[in-house]
């Protein structure tokens, strides 16, 4: 199995990447210094093939994305490619200086975006591949660039690309916060929404009205409010019902990641199955399990609701399957 880790939260769509940023990545060289840890045991991409134009156009999911951003952008050396030189055309050729930024004096920057592929002998800007939107230029995410009498525009690209650093940063800036909230609200057993969310309401719900408290000391989420206010659905909303559900199955996955990372170091657990109606009269099924926790120099007994799931038929047999599949979703054997 292949580990990779991830620092940005896995709450937000495909299309809403870009808004927050690039992923922290690392060389081949180096090891990834983040958070989140994710598999793609079962993925059909071949990361032994970093050749970029291996992955033009086609469709990959966001885990697949950050998997190959985290093995870095592949740049061959002169020496490991046929002939020990990039190929030449119309008199001119890509050197390995070109991987770099040059900064004043001898100081320089790395190009932790700029892919180049042997077969094309073309470069492909890595993020602008997976996560550029629809006017991202096209011969950096599907042709290739081959202008090697215009090495200069490779910098002109790069500037491009920092116009949205600001953007990113009050973006990811205003997700954390959002964060924060929900798992404020999950620890007092606190309910999100409200009946009426309207800005114009009074009581608008415990998520929004403490977004709208917490925005009077945050600058970030006071500046997404008010574009939200004024430009309406044309503005990404972080604040709407399915991102706010997106937050909880979030905050849920990393919670459920430290159960299991205790479970698995826990020699023995039980478990506790039972039915129970919510206020809509649905039947659900609780998954309740027990365990000893060694984290602390003080062993301690943790009983943690893993599992809410909705039981149509509670008959011995139809109970048994659902625990083989909860048990199954959470590694349990």
């Amino acid at each position: 199995m292949q580990l990779y880790k991830i620092t940005i939260p896995n709450i937000i769509e495909n299309q809403d990447c870009e808004l927050l940023g690039e992923p922290k990545f690392c060389t081949k060289d180096q090891n990834v210094n983040s958070d989140t840890i994710f598999s793609i045991e079962n993925s059909s991409i071949d990361l032994s093939n970093c050749d970029p134009i291996t992955f033009v156009k086609k469709k990959l999911s966001l885990v697949e994305k950050l998997a190959l951003i985290s093995k870095g952008p592949f740049q061959p050396k002169k020496n490991e490619l046929p002939g020990n030189n990039f190929p030449q055309k119309y008199g001119h050729r890509f050197t390995e200086d070109n991987y770099w930024r040059k900064l004043t004096g001898d100081d320089r920057v790395h190009r932790d975006w700029l892919s180049y592929s042997i077969s094309r002998n073309r470069l492909f800007c890595l993020y602008c591949m997976f996560f550029g939107d629809k006017y991202a230029q096209k011969s950096w995410i599907e042709d290739g660039f081959q202008g090697w009498n215009r090495l200069g525009d490779i910098g002109l690209h790069e500037k491009s690309k920092g116009k949205k650093r600001e953007e990113v940063a009050i973006n990811r800036d205003v997700v954390n916060t959002l964060v924060e909230i929900t798992q404020f609200l999950g620890k007092h057993s606190l309910s999100l929404r409200g009946h009426r969310e309207n800005w114009s309401e009074a009581n608008k719900g415990n998520f929004k009205d403490l977004v709208e408290l917490i925005s009077k000391w945050s600058p970030s989420l006071a500046i997404h409010i008010e574009k939200i206010k004024n430009k309406g659905r044309k503005e990404v909303n972080f604040l709407s019902w399915e991102r706010q559900n997106q937050l909880i199955d979030s905050v849920a996955s990393c919670i459920k990641l430290v159960i299991n990372k205790q479970l698995s170091e826990s020699r023995f657990f039980s478990v506790s199955i039972d039915t129970t109606f919510d206020v809509s009269k649905k039947e659900l099924l609780t998954f309740i399990i027990r365990y000893v926790n060694f984290e602390k120099a003080i062993p301690v007994i943790n009983e943690r609701l893993l599992a809410l799931k909705e039981s149509f038929i509670t008959t011995g047999i139809n109970l048994f399957t659902m625990f083989q599949e909860i048990c199954a979703e959470n590694g349990l054997n």
